[in-house]
C-alpha cells in the first residue's frame, strides 16, 4: 500500500533499477528492493540515499543549497528558467525527465508544472534534503552521476544545469530520440564578483569553451541560447551569492571589499543536444 511519501517513486517503479547489481527494483514498504536483496529506504522528506560509499566535495553543505535556494527564489536566475521552460514547451515528446545534478531542486520544481514523470538527483545529501521539502510528485535521490540508478534507454530529456556530465550514462539512460539541456556559464557570468577577486584567479575572464567543445564531441548540437541579466543586487543578497557560488570557495576574502558591488550579471549558455 502506497503513501504520500513514496507515490512518486511506487508510480514509476518500472524505471529503476539497482546501483549495486543493475537489477529490476520492486517496492516493499517504504524501500525499494532488488531481487538480490539490497535495500534502499525512502527517507521521512520522501528521497532515496542511493550513494555507496562516497562523499561530495567540500563546500557543498546545507549553508551552499540554502542561500542557492534564497538567490533562486529572489529571481536571480528567472531568464534562465524562462529558457528551459519555452525549450520543454517545444519537447512535445518527453515523458521523463531527469535533473542531473539538480541542486536545491529549483529547476525540477518548474520542470514538475509539465505533467513529466520528474527523476531528480544530487552528489550531496544536504541539496536532496532542501530540494525535496514540500509535496511533490519528483523522485528525489542522492545518486552518483557516474552510476545513475535508472534503467536503460528509458529517459526523454536530461537537464544539466551549471554542473558536470557524464555523457556514457547519459546515453545509456537516455532513449534513441533523447535529448539533452545542458547549461553553462557565460563568458559574462558574475563579472562583477570576478573583476574584485581576479589577483586570486587564474584568468578574470571566464571560458567555458572546453566544455562546449565537450558537448558537441557526444553530441549534435541541436539548438544554442544565450540568456544574460544583470540585476541589481543588496548586501543580504550579494552575502548570498559569495555563499553559493563555487567561484568563490578558495577565496581569502580578509583584503576584499565587495560592499560597493550594486549588481550581478547572471549569464549562461543553453545547449541543446541528442547523444551521438
Amino acid at each position: 500500500m502506497s503513501n504520500n511519501k513514496n507515490i512518486q517513486f511506487t508510480n514509476n517503479i518500472n524505471y529503476f533499477r539497482c546501483p549495486k547489481c543493475k537489477s529490476n527494483m520492486i517496492m516493499e514498504n517504504n524501500s525499494l528492493k532488488c531481487e538480490n536483496n539490497h535495500c534502499f529506504d525512502i527517507s521521512k522528506k520522501g528521497y532515496i540515499n542511493f550513494l555507496i560509499n562516497r562523499k561530495p566535495p567540500e563546500g557543498y553543505d546545507k549553508t551552499f543549497f540554502e542561500k542557492r535556494r534564497e538567490m533562486l527564489n529572489d529571481g536571480f536566475y528567472e531568464h534562465i528558467a524562462k529558457e528551459i521552460t519555452n525549450i520543454l514547451d517545444n519537447c512535445t515528446d518527453v515523458k521523463n525527465l531527469v535533473d542531473a545534478g539538480c541542486g536545491d531542486g529549483y529547476y525540477s520544481h518548474i520542470a514538475e508544472d509539465k505533467n513529466h514523470n520528474i527523476f531528480a538527483f544530487d552528489f550531496s545529501k544536504d541539496a536532496i534534503n532542501v530540494a525535496s521539502r514540500g509535496v511533490n510528485n519528483i523522485c528525489f535521490m542522492v545518486s552518483d552521476i557516474n552510476n545513475i540508478p535508472l534503467k536503460d534507454n528509458s529517459m526523454d530529456c536530461i537537464l544539466n544545469i551549471y554542473t558536470p556530465a557524464n555523457y556514457i550514462e547519459f546515453k545509456r539512460i537516455l532513449s534513441d530520440s533523447g535529448k539533452i539541456i545542458k547549461i553553462v556559464p557565460g563568458k559574462e557570468h558574475l563579472k562583477e564578483l570576478r573583476h574584485i577577486i581576479k589577483e586570486q584567479l587564474k584568468n578574470e575572464e571566464y571560458s567555458n569553451q572546453e566544455v562546449i567543445d565537450c558537448f558537441k564531441e557526444h553530441c549534435e548540437l541541436i539548438n544554442r541560447v544565450r540568456a544574460k541579466n544583470t540585476i541589481r543586487v543588496n548586501s543580504k543578497q550579494l552575502e548570498n551569492l559569495i555563499r553559493m557560488t563555487p567561484l568563490m570557495f578558495d577565496i581569502d576574502l580578509k583584503n576584499i571589499n565587495y560592499n560597493d558591488i550594486s549588481e550581478i550579471t547572471i549569464d549562461g549558455e543553453i545547449l541543446v543536444g541528442k547523444i551521438k
